[in-house]
């Protein structure tokens, strides 16, 4: 290759303050981590940056039906990694051209 990307994610986050257990998931890459949540099941995901967006997603892929929340670290919601005006995908806003 004449050309090559290393998207290597970013260092694993600082842990709560919280004792380790089956209700707090600290690796959400781990193999199988998402496994023990059920559909119905309400969760919390804390910090709304890219790792939290992917946990959403996953959960929404597998089926999930229960209350999902997202709580930013810093009170800040999540943002774009396109800006609206670039967005060419159907149903987002500014994605029809």
């Amino acid at each position: 290759a004449q050309l090559a990307v290393l998207c290597l994610g970013n260092l694993k986050p600082r842990s709560l303050a919280i004792p380790p257990g089956p209700s707090h998931i600290a690796d959400i890459w781990a193999p199988g981590a998402l496994d023990g949540i059920a559909i119905d099941d309400p969760v919390l995901i804390v910090g709304s940056g890219a790792t939290g967006v992917d946990a959403l997603l996953e959960l929404h892929h597998r089926g999930h039906r229960g209350s999902i929340y997202l709580l930013s670290r810093r009170g800040l919601l999540p943002l774009a990694d396109v800006p609206e005006r670039e967005s060419r995908m159907p149903g987002i806003p500014g994605g029809e051209r």
